[in-house]
């Protein structure tokens, strides 16, 4: 049951914050893939592909067990940009959405073939280049976070209809908003101020907002809730963690769930044939150039008894 789910997550993540460590699931495959610069956000498809945008190299990565070789593997899916940003995809995993930086500085909205390599359209362009992405299945719409160019009071929130590109500022005067994420039960819109470590949540069928709290963190990137919408996973930029508390901003307390970490940027929940059913899987990022090759994406197990030593990998 969730409420089962949670709670061991909870319990097990109070005490490796005080031993240090990562702990991950022992069932195999474990995924801990290295290699990347600046992973920024991934997105499962329910099929056994995981999607990891790399901000750095500018490129859409697919990732899948390769049951030949016995391990996780990846391959170009999407690339030559200027950077890659948010992910999010259809309930039914047919159609992957992307935010995409060109050359030329525009912000696209794309849209991806999750099944073939290469194949992609644009969709919509945002006055300011958007980050987080997510997708609101009832309606179709999207929405991005735009940091704003870090300025304060200039982070933003853009609607986008993938049908007719029109883009709509729904929040202004951010201060760097970054992550995006919406409980589809609820219709709700969560949103993270990452220099500020604020969550605003907004009402998508009142079309109004209806909390801002700060989080039990220093920054907070991107992140997911759990399945029932009760507890938010948050990736802490600056000090290196992954931090669970309560979703409704109730709490001013959070557990870490991992420490040590590089700069991560995401978590997820897993989803979908050879990844860990529930388990949360991390972006790693803050790597500024392209030779920089020591992030990782990884799984961040929920049960189990394999943990790996987590030194402090802050730079």
């Amino acid at each position: 049951p969730l409420s089962m789910r949670r709670n061991t997550i909870l319990a097990i993540a109070a005490l490796l914050s005080l031993a240090g460590v990562i702990y991950i699931s022992d069932a195999a495959p474990v995924l801990n893939m290295p290699g990347f610069s600046w992973a920024e956000n991934l997105i499962f498809d329910g099929k056994g592909n995981l999607f990891v945008s790399d901000a750095v190299t500018a490129t859409f990565w697919r990732i899948f067990f390769d049951s030949n070789q016995g391990s996780y593997t990846r391959t170009v899916h999407v690339g030559n940009f200027s950077r890659t940003l948010g992910l999010a995809i259809d309930p039914a995993g047919t159609t992957l959405y992307g935010i995409a930086i060109t050359d030329d500085k525009k912000s696209l909205l794309i849209k991806m073939d999750p099944q073939h390599a290469g194949v992609w359209s644009p969709l919509a362009e945002t006055p300011k280049p958007g980050n987080g992405l997510a997708l609101h299945f009832k309606t179709g719409l999207l929405y991005t976070a735009s940091e704003g160019y870090f300025i304060p009071g200039n982070g933003e929130v853009f609607e986008i209809d993938p049908t007719s590109g029109k883009v709509t500022s729904i929040m202004s005067g951010l201060y760097s908003a970054d992550g995006a994420w919406i409980d589809q039960e609820r219709s709700l819109l969560y949103v993270s101020e990452v220099v500020l470590g604020r969550v605003i949540i907004y009402d998508l069928v009142q079309r109004k907002q209806i909390k801002r709290y700060k989080a039990p963190l220093k920054m907070l990137d991107d992140f997911c809730l759990s399945q029932d919408g009760h507890t938010m996973f948050g990736a802490d930029f600056w000090n290196g963690t992954v931090v669970a508390f309560a979703a409704n901003g109730t709490s001013t307390t959070g557990t870490i769930l991992a420490s040590g970490l590089k700069s991560p940027t995401s978590v997820r929940l897993g989803y979908g044939p050879n990844f860990g059913q529930g388990n949360l899987y991390v972006t790693e990022g803050g790597g500024l150039f392209k030779w920089t090759k020591d992030r990782r994406v990884f799984e961040l197990g929920q049960s189990g008894r394999q943990m790996i030593d987590s030194s402090d990998g802050r730079e």
